[in-house]
């Protein structure tokens, strides 16, 4: 168990790691609530324009999934180095565990 101010402290850190591999980007790092005050909650808003289908509904095509594969994938290396992630179990008849992090990746709305 951590205090506040340990929790605190990890999140910057996190932040700061991930600002010196993505300078370009801008870094937002949460930490839950209540019972969800484990989960760590980390946006990572990039410079890759958001691209729509005909319906008008967000959607990237191949390469620029692959993009934001990367960096969701070197960003959850950064991640695991700088903070104790806690477990969490999935109530899906198989107990999955994975942790308790949601990291996303944000496209710059078009006009």
């Amino acid at each position: 168990t951590f205090t506040m101010k340990q929790t605190t402290e990890e999140n910057r850190n996190i932040k700061k790691a991930l600002a010196l591999k993505f300078p370009r980007y801008q870094i937002k790092v949460r930490q839950g609530t209540g019972t969800a005050g484990g989960w760590k909650h980390i946006d990572i808003y990039t410079d890759i324009p958001e691209q729509y289908n005909e319906s008008n509904f967000l959607h990237y095509d191949e390469n620029t999934r692959k993009q934001f594969d990367e960096i969701k994938h070197e960003a959850y290396a950064i991640i695991k180095q700088n903070a104790s992630l806690g477990i969490y179990y999935a109530d899906d008849g198989y107990n999955t565990q994975t942790d308790e992090l949601l990291l996303q990746t944000h496209g710059v709305p078009q006009k």
